[in-house]
């Protein structure tokens, strides 16, 4: 009798490590941004808790750059108010916020000022 021919097929073919490259990839992404977004609010509560003033300009992306992620909540810019920093966290705050402005005001939230916001000494 003929023996049947036994079957090549393997536990992970081609198709399969595809699809596997593909979930690792965007579970990746995933975690990259979680931690990322994690690490931001982490940095602002404690130079909050430290007694730094700051404000964060807020801007939601509707229709993202970064996909799947619909609306994102993009910083635009950061406002250090005098007396309550020093360089240290302004280094913190450029390693968690890369790219993003950081400004200094000589008034304190509330109070009345003119003019646009000068950069700090390090920009």
């Amino acid at each position: 009798m003929d023996a049947p021919e036994p079957s090549r097929r393997r536990l992970f073919d081609l198709p399969v490590i595809a699809i596997l490259a593909v979930l690792a990839v965007v579970a990746c992404l995933v975690v990259w941004k979680w931690t990322e977004s994690y690490n931001r609010k982490r940095c602002v509560s404690d130079l909050a808790a430290k007694g730094v003033v700051l404000e964060c300009v807020m801007d939601i992306d509707a229709w993202s750059t970064e996909w799947p992620f619909h609306n994102v909540e993009r910083a635009e810019g950061i406002v250090l108010f005098d007396g309550t920093y020093d360089r240290d966290d302004v280094r913190r705050l450029r390693r968690t916020f890369p790219g993003v402005p950081i400004h200094h005001d000589d008034h304190l939230p509330g109070s009345w000022s003119m003019g646009p916001r000068p950069k700090v000494p390090e920009d």
